[in-house]
């Protein structure tokens, strides 16, 4: 829970930092320009790679940062072997979002599902054959848990990769060098929100580092409870990127009326999801936490 926290709110950051794309890519879609929202993808790429770089380089301070806010010496050892490996996957992990966000600007949606499909099934394989060592591989623990999401995210970035690399051949697009005003329009619209996001995060990781000082118990009970929140909360974040392409699409052709609309829809879907998950965690909070563990203590 800790190490994921640390992890968790640097990817979200970078992840903020790259939301242009959705707003640049679809506008240009959406004008008939698929050659300009090709080089605002490759312009994406080393801004992801950037905020990669960064975000890896601060994971070193985790350590430093534990024992300064005195997490219990068992958590903090744990979530550094985790810590270690998962670092790496910053690099794949922000690199699919670049791929991910120019796909759906166009409503190319299938190979990003087949491409989850596929990362989930070998994340589970991997997890249950590192962390406890069936099939004759060694028993990592939280390293082969690290390990196995840190493949997955690979294999992930590698489909998407794929067919976000045939959609830029389609365009047309030919590399003419970097241009500093794509990278200023990109971080302009990226960075508040990539700020904003890393606020919202911090706000619980700092929760889950201050309860780490009270042993496992109640780290993996907190953890529990804010899975079961970030589970709900990707669904609307989901929408947010179909409502970011359809009104991004909708500028690029000059359809005020209709990006308003598209704005209005994707509000509405939010809040009925949320009140309806709202109201699940209401009348079955015991039965949503036995999913994860039938401890009473947790």
């Amino acid at each position: 829970g800790v190490a994921n926290a640390v992890y968790f709110g640097l990817f979200i950051a970078g992840l903020g930092a790259l939301l242009g794309i959705d707003t640049m890519a679809s506008r240009a879609w959406g004008a008939g320009q698929p050659a300009v929202a090709a080089g605002v993808f490759v312009h994406a790429l080393g801004l992801a790679v950037a905020v990669a770089a960064t975000a890896f380089a601060a994971t070193f301070l985790a350590s430093a940062f534990f024992a300064l806010m005195k997490v219990d010496p068992g958590v903090a050892a744990t979530a550094g072997d985790f810590l270690g490996v998962v670092r790496f996957m910053l690099f794949p992990a922000l690199l699919f979002v670049a791929c991910r966000q120019y796909l759906q600007s166009q409503d190319v949606t299938r190979p990003l599902m087949w491409a989850v499909a596929a990362g989930n099934a070998l994340n589970a394989f991997l997890n249950w054959a590192l962390i406890f060592g069936n099939l004759g591989a060694p028993a990592l623990g939280v390293r082969g848990s690290g390990l196995a999401s840190l493949t997955s995210m690979t294999l992930m970035l590698a489909l998407v990769g794929w067919a976000a690399a045939g959609r830029v051949r389609a365009a047309g697009w030919t590399f003419h060098g970097w241009h500093r005003p794509v990278f200023v329009e990109l971080l302009s619209l990226g960075v508040p929100a990539g700020l904003q996001t890393l606020v919202e995060v911090c706000a619980f990781g700092f929760t889950t580092v201050l309860l780490g000082r009270l042993g496992p118990v109640p780290t993996s009970g907190h953890q529990i409870a804010l899975n079961l929140a970030s589970v709900t909360f990707m669904v609307p974040l989901g929408i947010s990127f179909a409502a970011a392409v359809r009104v991004g699409q909708a500028v690029g052709r000059g359809d005020r009326p209709g990006a308003a609309k598209q704005g209005d829809a994707a509000l509405s879907l939010g809040l009925l999801f949320m009140s309806l998950t709202a109201l699940l965690f209401w009348a079955l909070p015991r039965t949503l936490v036995g999913l994860y563990t039938a401890d009473a203590a947790v």
